[in-house]
């Protein structure tokens, strides 16, 4: 049969019709393989919610601009009530809490919250719930208050369920600690806590239990904890590990600096040139995600996540990086438990230092909040394996007789490195911090500490003195007062760069005036270098500035370049996972297949300021 000539056109019509609609369904494919994994755990990128309220509470004035609370779940139900608990955006000046008993309507106003002292995490208890129920339904917003003192609303959270518990339910089915060490076991039935629960330990030589619950750990092993209540018949078991050892290095690798008898780090193959190329870099963050994906069939593995910062840092004399985690094999890993004590429990495995010595990094700064997340025994556990490794760091310590300053002899130029945080997470971490183990293995900025330091290293021989700061405020791109207050104290006192770190962004880059005349540089925030975070856009953007020092005519010491190099994590990349790559086409190998390449290159630029100029490569 013969095909007519409108026939003939509208079949080829179709037929290119069909064809473009494959062609785009493989470009959607392809994005959406590059696009960023999303998780509730460390990101606010959730789903809005329409919540049904009950009468009266209807004509609320929403603000979308104002970030929703995220992460609400039931943390607890005890005696106290049911504890709700939820992720507070740093903007925030108070919640409410809504509670219905159908999931997504006729909820009802039940508390006012105030910001709090929970650090990153709001809460609050409810005490006056139907206990008739078996399931019961809350829900959060913020607000602010606007010119007028009206409240300005965000959306509501997505619902977190509490159930009537009718099986027995422990804190956790698995606890890392270290010997001399404890921690509590609580049990939960019904709407509160199991009354009467018999505690019981089948290796009393590895850890004991009283009977309220709280676990001690004796000596290294493994042993179960037995929590029987009677009064339903059931147990549960916590397998209590004492003492895990940390897991050996991946490889025997050779530092380029090594630590001399005067507190000198220097390179020993290294010519004297009076001239030094150091890179400076910002957060690396080993958390959940990043372990989960790092947990192979053969132990712990990081290294990819530097494949594509490696060979840069092969032409840089000096490299040293902020290392925003504790790594205690006796403590919990953040895969394991995230948060403890109303804060994230930052606490990496070992062999996240492998990558970093994989990557070229000579040395890491150690002072920032998350210093204390595993008692005192990880502030020293931490250092001792920065000690193994041979990682120059400077911080914490582990003894009241280990050096807080540190010197490096970069090519004859001695430089010298010193770090201070603005707070820590919690009053208690681990076994807890009072005043002494805080001032012997912490290090927070107060001024008269710092000015002592300042002096005690150049009286020790340093020639250029960079000091890192962990300040500011979380997911903000602007600095505040404290920062700048901070940043022209130590201008003052004779620092000559400036670096800081924490707030999970790139922050801008300036000249601190001292009264003295000099400029001093200041990078107020270099962005989380290395990280699984991205609660907002612009928290997996770094930069690394490349400082070039050289010997002047009358052989002071002096910054002849200034630059930064413009980096993102991505979640994957070719088969590597949390991969930290340049963002300059000639420092990454000539990649051009990167994920809004040009964007982020865009975000960082207009984050740092115009007083800087990006680092192009020869």
């Amino acid at each position: 049969m013969k095909t007519s000539n409108k026939n003939k056109l509208l079949l080829f019509f179709l037929s290119i019709c069909c064809l473009f609609s494959v062609i785009s369904c493989g470009k959607s494919n392809n994005k959406s393989t590059e696009k960023e994994s999303v998780s509730t755990e460390e990101t606010t990128e959730e789903e809005t919610v329409k919540i049904s309220l009950a009468k009266g509470y209807e004509d609320r004035v929403v603000d979308e601009k104002i970030q929703t609370p995220y992460m609400a779940t039931i943390k607890s139900i005890d005696d106290k009530g049911i504890h709700v608990y939820w992720k507070k955006p740093e903007e925030a000046e108070g919640f409410e809490v809504f509670r219905s008993n159908i999931k997504n309507s006729e909820y009802e106003f039940i508390a006012d919250v105030p910001v709090g002292t929970h650090g990153s995490f709001g809460d609050f208890y409810d005490k006056d719930f139907n206990e008739d129920l078996r399931e019961i339904y809350y829900t959060v917003c913020c607000y602010k208050v606007d010119e007028n003192g009206e409240k300005v609303y965000s959306e509501f959270s997505k619902p977190a369920t509490a159930r009537y518990r009718e099986e027995l339910k422990i804190t956790r089915d698995a606890y890392f600690l270290a010997s001399g060490y404890t921690r509590p076991i609580y049990a939960f039935y019904g709407w509160g806590n199991a009354k009467g629960v018999e505690f019981s330990s089948d290796n009393e030589s590895v850890a004991t239990v009283d009977k309220d619950g709280l676990v001690t750990g004796v000596s290294k092993g493994v042993c179960n904890i037995t929590c029987y209540y009677p009064e339903a018949n059931q147990s549960k078991v916590c397998i209590v590990t004492v003492d895990r050892e940390a897991e050996p290095m991946l490889d025997t690798y050779v530092s380029r600096f090594v630590e001399t008898d005067e507190d000198m780090w220097i390179n020993p193959d290294a010519k004297k040139t009076d001239n030094a190329v150091i890179s400076l870099g910002g957060d690396m963050m080993c958390m959940a995600k990043q372990q989960r994906a790092g947990d192979t069939d053969l132990g712990y593995y990081f290294n990819d996540s530097y494949e594509y910062i490696k060979p840069l840092y092969e032409t840089m004399d000096y490299n040293i990086a902020n290392l925003e985690t504790v790594v205690d094999s006796c403590w919990p890993y953040y895969c394991e438990e995230g948060i403890i004590d109303y804060y994230p429990n930052c606490n990496a495995p070992v062999r996240y230092l492998d990558a970093i010595k994989y990557a070229g990094i000579d040395g890491v700064i150690t002072s920032n909040n998350h210093n204390a997340d595993a008692g005192v025994h990880g502030a020293i556990e931490t250092v001792n394996q920065l000690n193994r490794y041979e990682i120059g760091n400077t911080g914490m310590r582990n003894s009241a007789d280990d050096n807080r300053t540190m010197i490096v002899d970069i090519n004859g130029i001695k430089v010298g490195f010193l770090s201070y945080t603005d707070s820590f997470n919690g009053k208690e971490r681990g076994d807890g911090w009072n005043k002494k183990d805080t001032k012997t293995y912490l290090n927070r900025y107060y001024k008269e500490t710092a000015e002592k330091d300042i002096k005690l290293i150049r009286e020790q021989g340093a020639e250029y003195v960079i000091v890192y700061m962990h300040w500011g405020t979380k997911n903000f791109t602007n600095t505040i007062p404290l920062q700048e207050q901070e940043a022209k104290e130590l201008a003052e006192m004779g620092v000559d760069y400036i670096v800081g770190s924490h707030t999970h962004m790139v922050q801008k880059f300036t000249y601190i005036k001292a009264d003295d005349g000099r400029e001093v540089p200041c990078a107020y925030c270099l962005g989380d270098y290395n990280t699984s975070i991205n609660q907002i856009s612009g928290n997996r953007d770094s930069v690394i500035m490349r400082l070039e020092l050289e010997r002047d005519e009358d052989g002071n010491v002096v910054l002849a370049d200034n630059t930064y190099i413009p980096c993102y994590t991505y979640t994957h990349y070719k088969g590597g996972h949390y991969v930290t790559i340049p963002m300059n086409k000639n420092l990454n190998g000539g990649l051009t297949d990167l994920y809004k390449y040009k964007k982020i290159r865009r975000r960082i630029k207009r984050a740092i300021g115009k007083e800087v100029s990006e680092y192009m490569a020869p």
